[in-house]
């Protein structure tokens, strides 16, 4: 630990209370502000932000998933993707395929038009990212994603506390979520 860091830690309870909620308001307006950005500059496109926001959710689950778990990627309710996915297979971005080992189970994968769609949004939010960190130099930005980094994996470890604390999921729900990665 370095000097700064012991000292930011031994400062009064209040204060770190304090820069705490300000780091967390700043989270907070800052991921809203950054999906408002995106999804003004994406809307003449078609796209609006619940559709570019599962598109590249897709992509981070490497392509294609199956409902619950792309559901659970968004933070959304089951019946919310369901008439989202609707509309994107309607679109034509989107199409639904029965899983390998259960065809009661849906995988949701982009159609070629789906993953031309799902480039134009990561090239139009690398350039956003481009302008927004053009501010920060390279100690600056790394200093921030370990910092970050770190939170994140704090967030995780009370995740993990707080499942393991709670009362065991129906035997069903478990083997749906066993078969969520595909």
């Amino acid at each position: 630990m370095s000097a700064s860091d012991s000292a930011s830690a031994c400062a009064p309870a209040s204060t770190r209370t304090a820069l705490g909620d300000a780091v967390v308001k700043n989270l907070f307006m800052l991921t809203r502000d950054w999906r408002h950005v995106l999804d003004r500059r994406l809307a003449p496109h078609g796209l609006s932000e619940a559709t570019w926001r599962a598109m590249l959710h897709l992509e981070m689950l490497n392509g294609s998933a199956v409902q619950s778990l792309l559901a659970a990627n968004m933070g959304i309710e089951g019946p919310s993707l369901v008439r989202l996915i609707d509309r994107m297979e309607r679109d034509g971005w989107v199409r639904r395929c029965a899983h390998p080992q259960d065809r009661r189970v849906n995988v949701i994968e982009p159609t070629p038009k789906g993953r031309a769609v799902t480039k134009h949004v990561a090239d139009a939010a690398a350039d956003m990212r481009a302008a927004v960190f053009a501010e920060l130099n390279t100690a600056e930005l790394q200093q921030l994603h370990q910092s970050l980094e770190r939170i994140e994996a704090k967030l995780r470890q009370l995740e993990a506390a707080d499942v393991r604390d709670a009362p065991q999921r129906p035997v069903r729900a478990r083997r749906r979520s066993a078969l969520a990665k595909v």
